[in-house]
């Protein structure tokens, strides 16, 4: 469950998820958000756990691998920008 509102950086985060997603048909692994954003394995990891912890993306049961929930759909198509788009 979601409890608190993702931060600036996680939103950056979810955006970039959320295009990969529409251009790749498949969520990001983290070196490729690592590389993306110009940093460290780790730093990504922080973010994707902290997303998770907020209840945007979970793991999917048996593969290393994350998913969007319907919580991170229902906030990427609220925001603004993608209103203003």
């Amino acid at each position: 469950m979601r409890s608190v509102e993702p931060t600036g950086k996680q939103i950056s985060y979810m955006e970039f998820i959320n295009k990969f997603i529409d251009q790749q048909d498949n969520f990001p692994s983290i070196e490729v958000m690592a590389d993306f954003f110009g940093v460290c394995v780790n730093s990504a990891m922080d973010h994707v756990k902290a997303l998770e912890k907020k209840g945007y993306i979970e793991k999917c049961q048996d593969v290393k691998k994350y998913r969007r929930t319907s919580a991170f759909k229902v906030f990427m198509s609220v925001r603004p920008e993608r209103l203003a788009a």
